[in-house]
């Protein structure tokens, strides 16, 4: 038996070491009403930025009372990236983050006070950073000077505040002399403005904020910014892509120009750990190397990139490369692919993190091609709910869309109008589309409008929940049009780019129409998600 003290000092060390690992963040928010519900999503090891919405969280509710909303998060190991906002407001079903990415830490104690800004015209920011035209923010008490260093970075480098801060008349000077690339060019050099106005800011913050949060901190920051220089890049390659051979010859060498002088990044410092869990880093880093796959003439080399990675990094930062370079736009399309799962197969053998090699062997088992797909129940617009179980026996086409999406309409205009047209009197060929729209106006709008479905589609809706529904989670979907093609056994086939022209979707339907019914295809249909 143990003396009672002995005991009481166990319990409380317990106690201690609870209350040590835990954050509370409290405050208000303009525009919340008594009863209005906020949600804080909490990423225990966050590998890429924009992989957030398919990577396990945390998450945690607080209602509004008093107009106040107050957290309390255990279990703070390490500094931890969190986001906040209202349930009320939701963009397809996601979350709007009226704080997005912050970092907590064990021990903060912090009261936020969010405002409406002042200005006037606001453009709303669809990139996950805080749009400062939205709000302004007031932080106090322990740990608060990281959210308010944050808060100023994100301020002076979200998307909305980028295009707030262009002058034309400034970027008429750069397109003088026959420069094609002139706006192109002064983009770049605001973004390099930017970028040195945050390391000036971070010496400000020098003795206040713990050395290692505020190097994480301005590496989030300077690697969102090479991020959107990159982009700029990318967007101009790709038009070139599409000229005459004389012309794209002579972009070429202006193209290079930019990229030597703008997006070949400073040597990085290896000597910090911390830098590296930095998934602003982590995103630019798989960026990076697939765009110097573009500028040596490579349109898309994923397995290059891969081969890059596996090569040039090491430990749990090459792991979660692997992993950002696998779920980045169409690489999945691309890894799924039956002649690719050589190369997924050494991906699997060469990630070592447990957890890292967890999420990429789950997500394989579930979403290769081959697998039963997984079952959903959708309403139409007369409410009448659709399952794949209701169409047994067909080979079945989805294809996920969302009002405003360019994409989306130009691959039903180019491509797929003409497949329905062509298969609209073959009863063993459905075609299904399903809307990610935030609310059932809009996607009824949509409908009417004609630019995304016609009449030989059956319609589909996610209710309301978006991007957050089961099946897009399911499949880690981030990119539209996404389409999909399911044989008479309710097996996935084929999806993505294979799909996106009219030669490829035609040819996979009818390979899918020659395969027989098999008769056990009952066991492959999924229990049913609402």
């Amino acid at each position: 038996m143990f003396p009672r003290f002995v005991i009481i000092l166990l319990l409380f060390q317990v106690q201690l070491k609870a209350q040590s690992n835990t954050a509370i963040l409290s405050g208000s928010i303009e525009g919340a009403q008594e009863g209005d519900t906020v949600t804080m999503y909490i990423w225990d090891g966050l590998i890429d930025y924009s992989m957030r919405y398919i990577t396990k969280h945390r998450e945690f509710t607080s209602p509004i009372h008093d107009g106040t909303f107050k957290f309390s998060i255990p279990n703070i190991d390490e500094p931890t990236y969190f986001s906040l906002g209202l349930d009320k407001y939701k963009f397809q079903g996601q979350l709007y983050e009226v704080l997005s990415l912050y970092l907590m830490d064990s021990g903060d104690n912090v009261e936020a006070h969010l405002t409406y800004s002042k200005i006037k015209n606001r453009v709303t920011s669809g990139d996950g950073n805080f749009d400062s035209n939205k709000y302004k923010a007031l932080f106090s008490g322990a740990g608060s000077d990281k959210y308010t260093f944050a808060f100023r970075l994100k301020s002076k480098t979200s998307s909305a505040s980028f295009q707030n801060k262009v002058n034309f008349d400034e970027a008429k000077q750069y397109s003088l002399n026959g420069n094609e690339y002139g706006f192109a060019e002064y983009q770049l050099t605001l973004w390099d403005k930017l970028q040195k106005e945050a390391i000036e800011e971070a010496k400000c913050y020098g003795g206040k904020i713990e050395g290692n949060i505020l190097s994480l901190l301005l590496t989030d920051c300077v690697s969102w910014i090479k991020w959107n220089k990159l982009y700029i890049y990318y967007g101009l390659a790709g038009i070139n892509q599409r000229a005459d051979s004389v012309t794209r010859l002579r972009r070429s060498t202006e193209l290079n120009s930019l990229y030597d002088r703008y997006c070949v990044p400073a040597t990085l410092k290896t000597s910090d750990s911390t830098l590296w869990t930095s998934p602003y880093l982590v995103s630019y880093i798989n960026y990076k190397i697939i765009n110097d796959f573009i500028r040596n003439g490579i349109n898309t080399s994923y397995q290059g990139a891969y081969e890059t990675i596996r090569s040039r990094y090491s430990g749990d930062f090459r792991d979660r490369l692997i992993l950002s370079n696998y779920f980045t736009g169409n690489s999945v399309d691309y890894f799924l692919r039956p002649d690719k799962q050589e190369i997924v197969k050494d991906m699997l053998k060469t990630v070592s993190n447990y957890n890292y090699y967890t999420i990429l062997q789950e997500y394989i088992n579930r979403a290769a091609l081959g697998s039963p797909i997984k079952e959903f129940s959708l309403p139409d617009a007369s409410g009448k709910y659709i399952s794949i179980a209701d169409l047994k026996g067909k080979v079945v086409f989805i294809d996920l869309w969302y009002s405003g999406c360019g994409g989306c309409a130009a691959y039903y205009k180019g491509v797929l109008s003409k497949v329905e047209e062509a298969y609209k009197k073959n009863d063993d060929v459905v075609f299904i589309t399903i809307s990610i729209d935030g609310t059932k106006d809009l996607w009824l709008r949509g409908l009417k409008g004609g630019a995304y479905t016609g009449e030989h589609a059956t319609n589909l809706y996610t209710d309301g929940q978006g991007t957050q529904h089961p099946f897009i989670r399911h499949y880690n979907i981030t990119g539209y049009p996404s389409p999909f093609l399911i044989d008479k056994n309710g097996i996935l086939v084929q999806r993505g780019t294979p799909l996106l022209s009219e030669q490829g979707l035609m040819k996979e339907i009818e390979e899918a129409l020659a395969k027989p019914i098999a008769s056990a295809a009952s066991p492959h249909i999924r229990e049913r998600t609402k």
